[in-house]
């Protein structure tokens, strides 16, 4: 993937005066996912629809190394005009070209990075800075949890 700068950008015509490059760089990616919705009982029993539902998917980056991500899920419908469901979910998000490719650009200002080591032991608790910045630096999975309802009426 690439992508060039306008002319303004290229040549320093823009309000801040700075110069931008391009971003160039790629790379691959291999996925296999298998997705399943399991009904328990079906819509016209007495307690209604129950069902579960689950996803796994593994990647394999060449820039990350690899990960896996699943979700696991709840729907019951106790009635036909309301559902209810809810879910959790464990996921990685890869780094995007921009990312992982963007070049150094200049700037007017020097903004200072709170993990950059001459400024873990200014922050008002060093201990807890530092732990942050660690867990800032790590590509560990997200997770989320979701609960909802549908109402559809008639």
């Amino acid at each position: 993937m690439a992508s060039a700068p306008s002319l303004a950008r290229r040549t320093f015509v823009v309000f801040d005066g700075t110069k931008t490059a391009g971003v160039e760089g790629d790379y691959d990616v291999w996925e296999a996912f298998a997705e399943a919705r399991i009904p328990l009982l079906p819509d016209a029993s007495p307690t209604g629809l129950v069902e579960i539902d689950g996803a796994l998917r593994f990647s394999e980056y060449s820039t990350i190394s690899s990960s896996v991500s699943w979700k696991a899920g709840a729907n019951w419908s106790p009635l036909y005009a309301v559902r209810f469901r809810g879910g959790y979910a464990v996921v990685v998000r890869a780094p995007n070209v921009g990312e992982l490719f963007q070049p150094e650009t200049a700037a007017f200002f020097n903004p200072q990075d709170p993990c950059d080591a001459r400024c873990i032991s200014t922050a008002p608790d060093p201990a807890v800075r530092a732990r942050n910045c660690m867990r800032a630096a790590s590509t560990r999975p997200e997770r989320a949890m979701h609960i909802g309802r549908h109402y559809r009426p008639r």
